[in-house]
């Protein structure tokens, strides 16, 4: 959820009142939230206790993304971190997290549709949930409302599935959860360059539900586990 300054700067842009002086910088995706649709969003989701969702999305690796540069420096020189480039090979993977880590992912070396979307949570997510569990998908992408995906999606969940609002990453646990991943293949450049299918893989095997660091992802849920606390509170 954007800071309530955030958000009157962002209700303060769309009528056109004057912005009032301030150091942050009003990024694209404030700009671009719908706070109704946040809100019911919230109310559609907080009975439901924070260790029963699956969290769906996929991420591109592609040299552009890794080229780009971010970080702080001097004023008047610009801003670069040391980042990763794989070659000239591009990589969409798709990954589903839950509360302990990934449960599942898949990677591919080509364009993807809704065709890849769905053999993925037919064949990689509906095997490891169970009655219990609640999925969670993002809105931005076209090819997550193709039937074929919502078809499968109730088959994984029986029914019970969401569209996560548009530009808020906050409500996507799985967001944070890519950060570490590029973050672990930027730490082993040499040996991703070498054999990138490979560490793409051993990245998130370390980050899974059964391996080492799983456990670091509980705390990206919290937000879920406020809102079901305020929900049981009343």
């Amino acid at each position: 959820m954007p800071s309530l300054s955030t958000f009157e700067r962002t209700v303060r842009k769309r009528l056109g009142l004057p912005m009032p002086i301030t150091r942050k910088r009003l990024e694209y995706r404030h700009r671009h939230q719908n706070a109704f649709t946040i809100s019911r969003f919230i109310k559609r989701v907080a009975p439901f206790d924070h260790c029963t969702w699956a969290d769906m999305d996929e991420m591109k690796l592609r040299p552009a993304d890794f080229k780009r540069g971010w970080g702080y420096a001097q004023r008047g020189d610009p801003a670069e971190a040391r980042q990763i480039v794989i070659g000239n090979r591009r990589f969409v993977v798709y990954a589903c997290l839950v509360y302990h880590g990934f449960s599942s992912w898949q990677f591919h070396e080509c364009n993807t549709n809704h065709t890849h979307t769905t053999d993925f949570i037919r064949h990689k997510v509906r095997p490891f949930m169970d009655n219990t569990m609640r999925g969670l998908i993002d809105d931005n992408a076209s090819q997550h409302h193709h039937d074929d995906v919502r078809a499968a999606l109730n088959e994984a969940f029986r029914g019970v599935w969401y569209y996560s609002p548009a530009y808020t990453p906050r409500l996507k646990p799985i967001e944070r959860a890519f950060s570490l991943i590029k973050r672990y293949l930027r730490l082993h450049e040499d040996e991703v360059l070498l054999d990138p299918p490979k560490w793409i893989n051993k990245a998130f095997q370390r980050y899974s539900v059964l391996g080492p660091k799983g456990h670091k992802y509980s705390g990206f849920w919290n937000l879920y586990a406020r809102m079901n606390q305020s929900f049981l509170a009343g």
